[in-house]
């Protein structure tokens, strides 16, 4: 999950909607879900430094809403 730059990860507002949208991923596929919570700075450094998280995020990542994996985890960034 990309968290925008501006929004606060500990704000009550924030929390409630990673948890419902975890809650109901698991609903909709019957299997656990394991949520991954970066911000857009977070995952653009990410990409820049070619962590290995983003190789295994660019196999296995699945998304759910906005932009397509290779966007997301490209060798040229994220799109904001």
């Amino acid at each position: 999950m990309v968290r925008p730059d501006d929004v606060d990860e500990d704000s009550d507002a924030w929390i409630r909607q990673r948890q419902a949208l975890a809650a109901d991923a698991e609903r909709w596929t019957g299997n656990r879900t394991q949520v991954l919570e970066l911000s857009a700075a977070e995952l653009a450094s990410a990409v820049g430094q070619d962590e290995a998280l983003i190789s295994s995020l660019r196999t296995h990542a699945r998304v759910l809403m906005g932009p397509p994996a290779p966007e997301l985890f490209g060798s040229s960034g994220i799109v904001r």
